[in-house]
């Protein structure tokens, strides 16, 4: 059933697009899994909250770009620790343990939120599917990022960082509010490696206030 795998003219005009896509061309280069490795690059060179020995957590980590940044940024050394989660499976990493898992479910937490326990910084690169409906997108992967501040609430330590991934829309401004209760200080970037019709925005949360 050969019109299972045919490609459609966007789906095409999206395959040359991302092939002649300058971040994934330098990915390859630099050995990285994915071009979103230089979105973690950029907010860090703005933000400064990576150095070695931190205890970190990147929820939806595969295909491993961000761990990969972690591994160069953030070294685990005697004390500190890069922890992946993912739903996905992914190719373990040196230095990076990784759990294939949904955070969001309620036997992850209870198995391994004491462990998780004192962490600097909560990463999360997660998006949902997108429908092309802005609205809808927008919603999902806001509800992903209010998962992701949950759990960060509940393992971080007292002035440690969350960062993560949102879609621009009209509920972000109650995100933020959300988030400047729970952190002293709260930014918002789109790093040059985001294509410029994505509508991903990333929020930098630092100075976690404690529970």
């Amino acid at each position: 059933m050969k019109w299972l795998t045919k490609k459609t003219p966007s789906s095409k005009e999206w395959v040359r697009w991302h092939t002649l896509d300058p971040c994934v061309k330098n990915a390859k280069a630099l050995g990285y899994r994915s071009r979103s490795a230089f979105k973690l690059l950029e907010l860090d060179d703005r933000w400064r909250f990576l150095k070695p020995s931190l205890r970190v957590v990147d929820l939806g980590c595969a295909p491993g770009g961000w761990c990969q940044v972690l591994q160069e940024r953030a070294p685990s050394g005697k004390k500190g620790k890069i922890v992946g989660v993912d739903c996905l499976p992914m190719t373990l990493l040196p230095g990076v343990c990784f759990t294939q898992a949904d955070f969001l479910d309620t036997s992850f937490v209870t198995v391994f939120s004491q462990d998780l326990l004192g962490q600097d910084v909560v990463l999360s690169d997660m998006a949902s599917d997108t429908t092309g409906l802005k609205a809808i997108d927008h919603i999902r992967t806001l509800e992903l990022a209010q998962g992701a501040f949950s759990f960060a609430t509940h393992v971080l330590k007292k002035g440690g960082c969350f960062v993560a991934k949102t879609f621009q829309g009209k509920e972000s401004g109650a995100f933020v509010h959300a988030l400047k209760k729970s952190f002293h200080k709260v930014h918002q970037a789109k790093p040059s490696s985001s294509r410029p019709c994505s509508p991903e925005m990333y929020i930098g949360a630092f100075g976690f206030k404690g529970k």
